[in-house]
C-alpha cells in the first residue's frame, strides 16, 4: 500500500493506477469522476473541467504537465561558456518554465476549489535526456530543476523531479549528478514501460546466470538475489532508489510512475502501444501483465501509484494505439475495491522486514468516535484486554540517517493535520495514526517519535517496544495550540 507520507487520501485501492489525460475529452473526464482514481495526470488545463474533478475527488492528486518545444533547460546556450555562465542560464530557465506554469488560468487564485488549488503538483520538463548524456548537461537540468522546484513550492505546488524515459540512470548516477534535485524534491516521477509484456526485461534479468557482474549488479535490500535481480525497464525505480537514494536520502521521497505501460519502442521498435493494429497485443495478456505490475507496486509502499498512458488520447493519432479506455478501463473498475485507511492501517508491512527479527505484538487501540467540535484528538482508550493485536517485524537498520515519525490519535479530524500541514510540508517526517508503523527504527542515526495528545498506555508501549527511539510529546487543546507550537519548531528550523 501506500505510506501516505506527504499526500493524504481518504482512503485506498486494491491497485495503484491513475490516470495520464493527454487533452480535452469529456469521456475520460467521466470516466475519472467515474473511477475516481488516486492520482491524475493531465497535459490539459480546461479550469472548469479540472474543477469539477478537484470537487468531485477531493483528495485527488492532480498533476499538470505544460508541452512547450523546444525543452531548453540550458542546454542551447554556448557550450564554450564557463560552467559557472551556463548554470545561470540553467537555472533562469527553470524560473522561467515555473512561471509560465503559475500564470496558467487554472492555477489562479479564484479558481480554488473549497479553498483547496485545482493542481497538487506539476512536472517540468519530459524524457529531456537519455542516461548517456554527459555529466555537465545533467548538472545543468539539475541547477534547471532546483530553481523550478523552489518556485513551484514556495507557490504551494509540489514539483515532480526527473521523469526521463523509460530504461535510464542507475542509483549511483541520481545521487551524484542530480543531487540538488534530490535534496530539494519529495517526489520522483518515473516511466515504465516494455514490451511484448511489462515484465519481460525483469524476468530475463532474474534468469541470467550468477556470473561475477551479474552480481554485481544485484540491488541491495530490493533485489531476489537471483541473475542480475532484474528492474531494468519496469521496477527501474525501486533499482534507482536503492541503488544509492535510499542510502543517502532514507525514506525522504516518494515515487510516482508518471507514465507506464507498453511500447515497442522498449525493444527498438516504433514508438506504438498494444493496439497497434500491425502488432496488437491481446486485452488478456495486456491485463495480466497490468495486474503483475500492480502486485509490484503494491509492495512498495513509496510508490503513491502508476498513471496509465494513456486514458484520454488526443493530439497524436498514435497515442490512440495506447488507449485504455475502453475493455482495460471496464476491466479495472470491475476488479477495484476501496480499501478504508482503517483497513489499511492493520495489515502487514510490506518487505524489508530481517529473517532474524523478532515477532512483537503491540496492541492496536479502536478508533475513537469522530469528534464535531476542533477540540484536542481524544487518546486512544485503554482496555485490560485488547484483543487488536498484529505481529511485528523489525526491519534491518542500514540507512545513515535519523528517521521521524508524527503520530496522531486514531480518527483525528481533518482540520488537525491541516493545522500541522506547513509543519509536515517543512520537515517531511513520516506521519499516520499508526502505532505499528510508528515503532519501525528506519534510520541508522535514530528514531524519533512526535506523538499528538498519545494516551499513556500509548506512551508506555512505544517505551517498551521502541526503547531507543526519541519520544517527543505534544499536548494541545484545539487545532490552533497545535499550529501554534509547530509554528515555533518551523521557525526555529527544529523539528523537535
Amino acid at each position: 500500500m501506500y505510506n501516505q507520507k506527504y499526500h493524504h487520501f481518504d482512503f485506498l485501492y486494491n491497485h495503484k493506477y491513475g490516470f495520464h489525460i493527454n487533452g480535452p475529452r469529456q469521456d475520460a473526464f467521466d470516466a475519472a469522476l467515474r473511477m475516481r482514481p488516486r492520482i491524475v495526470k493531465t497535459l490539459d488545463f480546461s479550469v472548469e473541467a479540472m474543477k469539477n474533478i478537484r470537487r468531485e475527488i477531493p483528495d485527488v492528486f492532480l498533476i499538470g504537465r505544460l508541452t512547450v518545444s523546444p525543452q531548453d533547460f540550458g542546454q542551447m546556450y554556448n557550450s564554450h561558456a564557463p560552467m559557472s555562465t551556463r548554470i545561470k542560464q540553467a537555472r533562469q530557465k527553470g524560473k522561467e518554465m515555473a512561471t509560465r506554469i503559475l500564470r496558467q488560468e487554472a492555477n489562479k487564485d479564484i479558481h480554488h476549489v473549497n479553498g483547496r488549488r485545482i493542481f497538487s503538483a506539476w512536472e517540468s520538463l519530459n524524457e529531456i535526456f537519455p542516461e548517456s548524456v554527459s555529466v555537465d548537461e545533467q548538472k545543468l537540468f539539475d541547477e534547471y530543476q532546483l530553481v523550478f522546484g523552489q518556485i513551484m513550492r514556495s507557490s504551494g505546488f509540489e514539483a515532480i523531479g526527473m521523469n526521463f524515459a523509460t530504461g535510464n540512470f542507475r542509483g549511483k548516477q541520481v545521487v551524484d549528478n542530480f543531487p540538488r534535485t534530490l535534496e530539494t524534491y519529495k517526489y520522483l516521477g518515473f516511466h515504465e514501460y516494455d514490451w511484448p509484456t511489462m515484465d519481460r526485461l525483469h524476468k530475463i534479468g532474474l534468469n541470467e546466470a550468477p556470473a561475477p557482474k551479474n552480481i554485481r549488479d544485484r540491488v541491495p535490500l530490493a533485489g531476489e538475489g537471483r541473475g542480475n535481480d532484474g528492474m531494468w525497464l519496469t521496477l527501474r525505480y525501486r533499482r534507482i532508489f536503492f541503488e544509492g537514494v535510499r542510502q543517502k536520502y532514507g525514506d525522504k521521497h516518494t515515487a510516482i510512475i508518471t507514465e507506464c505501460g507498453m511500447t515497442q519502442g522498449a525493444q527498438g521498435g516504433p514508438d506504438l502501444g498494444p493496439w497497434d493494429p500491425n502488432h496488437p497485443i491481446p486485452i488478456d495478456n495486456y491485463w495480466q501483465s497490468l495486474m503483475w505490475y500492480n502486485s509490484e507496486l503494491m509492495k512498495d509502499d513509496y510508490v503513491m501509484g502508476a498513471c496509465l498512458f494513456v486514458t484520454g488520447a488526443a493530439g497524436n493519432p498514435d497515442w490512440e494505439t495506447f488507449e485504455h479506455l475502453g475493455p482495460i478501463m471496464d476491466r479495472l473498475a470491475a476488479f477495484q475495491k476501496k480499501i478504508p485507511l482503517s483497513q489499511t492501517d492493520n495489515q502487514a508491512q510490506p518487505s524489508n522486514s530481517s529473517p532474524d527479527s523478532p515477532d512483537i505484538s503491540v496492541a492496536l487501540h479502536p478508533t475513537q468516535p469522530a469528534t464535531t467540535q476542533p477540540t484536542a484528538p481524544l487518546p486512544e482508550t485503554a482496555s485490560a484486554a485488547d484483543p487488536n493485536t498484529i505481529a511485528i517485524s523489525f526491519p534491518k537498520v542500514v540507512a545513515r540517517y535519523r528517521s521521524h515519525y508524527v503520530l496522531f490519535p486514531r480518527g483525528t479530524e481533518d482540520w488537525w493535520y491541516a493545522a500541522a500541514k506547513p509543519y509536515l510540508r517543512q520537515f517531511g517526517p513520516t506521519r499516520g495514526e499508526n502505532l505499528r508503523d510508528a515503532l519501525f527504527l528506519r534510520g541508522k542515526l535514530g528514531h524519533t517519535i512526535t506523538g499528538i495528545n498519545l494516551s499513556p498506555r500509548t506512551i508506555a508501549q512505544i517505551k517498551k517496544y521502541a526503547p531507543n527511539a526519541q519520544l517527543d510529546i505534544i499536548r494541545a487543546n484545539s487545532s490552533a495550540d497545535l499550529a501554534a507550537e509547530l509554528k515555533k519548531r518551523i521557525k526555529r528550523n527544529k523539528p523537535y
